[in-house]
């Protein structure tokens, strides 16, 4: 894949990345067509002459993917992963010993994304009570004039 193409085309969507949702972008490779989207939606697409090899569907977090972009040399990169791995290799084409790792960011079920679109939160019951019993014992603490000095 032409390196700064990518980057460039990481750069534009940088923007609209959304930083409560780990600046999430989703890379999508089908065919002859390597995708950009945010939030579901293609923001950027390219069309290549030749097939890829394999089709390619994941999250990653966009501002670490453009850091790493901007260090790789040459004109040419190839992107590498294997199913069930939580990261993709980005490195220079034909050089091996270039070489970056990026982790996969989670990717959302349905009901997240229901859940985030609606804005409410959608947990398990188990979830809930754990919750709220964190809750209530923060409610005790300030009552009782303490401080939380460690984020849960």
């Amino acid at each position: 894949m032409p390196r700064m193409n990518f980057t460039d085309s990481v750069k534009q969507v940088q923007g609209i990345l959304d930083k409560d949702d780990n600046w999430r972008l989703t890379l999508e490779a089908k065919v002859k067509t390597f995708n950009l989207k945010v939030n579901g939606k293609v923001v950027v697409d390219h069309i290549f002459s030749h097939s890829f090899k394999h089709e390619l569907d994941l999250d990653v977090n966009g501002k670490f993917l453009l850091s790493l972009l901007n260090k790789i040399p040459g004109e040419n990169l190839d992107i590498c992963f294997m199913e069930d791995k939580k990261y993709i290799i980005l490195k220079k084409h034909g050089a091996d010993n270039l070489t970056s790792l990026l982790s996969i960011v989670r990717r959302r079920d349905d009901h997240t994304n229901e859940a985030l679109q609606e804005g409410t939160n959608i947990a398990a019951d188990d979830d809930k009570e754990k919750l709220k019993d964190i809750w209530t014992n923060i409610s005790i603490l300030f009552q009782e004039g303490f401080r939380i000095i460690a984020k849960l």
